[in-house]
């Protein structure tokens, strides 16, 4: 191997070693078109669920609407099905029937079988399986309650207890309840956070005015009853309410007040 050159290019020593600028520009574009892709993707699969639960909310709206046009009263609450309310204008479990605050919660009596009633005469979309009124091994999204379209730890949509309707308006909790016990009493501890305070903040701008804890019971407010949705989920400034959307944990419950997507 008397030919130098042939002995540097067996050695290998003559290639090119490392990237020019021109070839490091062209990979550090690559990589921002990739990272910027992934983030445009994200951004619309967020939007696309959020879109989906309003969605859903929506629909759940026209079905107790054509419901309360069809019974005069308010699912749960109706006494002329299999099932029956007593009609008193009040949605309520057996704690609050019995004379208990309205706060207190558990998926008892006309609770449970809201989304019982909304599934007579094919009210409620024929996507949920038959719901189930007992939660004596406690509450349980796709059994008990439906699956929201949106969140973690299995968020479920949940009705409230209220007093005399329409005068307090009939509401929806969207939190987690899989850790109910037996019984299916759902208040502080038992409840389960399921967005983050950007979601929540998406959401309540969408349907109403972005402040998370709006004292009109017509619109989105962020649910302080769940201990684990509060105070994380918001901050407050005198009177302001606001989304914490510097945190990307899943600290927020919603409270939704029904109707709003239907004026009542």
């Amino acid at each position: 191997m008397n030919n130098p050159h042939l002995h540097m290019k067996l050695l290998g020593t003559d290639k090119k070693l490392g990237f020019t600028l021109v070839e490091l520009s062209i990979v550090l574009v690559v990589i921002g078109l990739l990272i910027g892709g992934i983030l445009v993707g994200q951004s619309m699969i967020e939007t696309a669920n959020i879109t989906a639960q309003i969605r859903q909310l929506q629909q759940m709206d026209i079905a107790i609407a054509n419901f309360k046009n069809k019974y005069k009263y308010m699912p749960g609450d109706c006494p002329f099905l299999g099932v029956a309310g007593d009609g008193d204008r009040k949605l309520e479990n057996t704690l609050s029937n019995g004379g208990a605050g309205s706060s207190a919660g558990s998926y008892t009596y006309e609770v449970s079988n809201f989304w019982k009633h909304l599934q007579y005469d094919n009210f409620l979309s024929k996507e949920y399986a038959p719901f189930s009124n007992d939660a004596s091994a406690g509450v349980r999204a796709d059994t008990h309650l439906p699956r929201a379209k949106i969140g973690k730890n299995k968020a479920a949509i949940m009705p409230l207890v209220v007093d005399v309707y329409p005068t307090r308006s009939p509401a929806y909790y969207l939190c987690g309840f899989e850790n109910t016990p037996a019984g299916g009493t759902h208040y502080n501890a038992n409840v389960q956070a399921v967005l983050t305070g950007a979601q929540a903040l998406s959401m309540d701008q969408k349907i109403d005015d972005g402040i998370a804890g709006s004292t009109n019971l017509l619109t989105y407010y962020n649910s302080i009853a769940a201990s684990s949705a509060s105070p994380s989920c918001y901050s407050v400034s005198g009177t302001e309410w606001r989304y914490d959307v510097s945190n990307s944990n899943i600290t927020c419950c919603l409270q939704i007040a029904i109707g709003i997507n239907t004026n009542r």
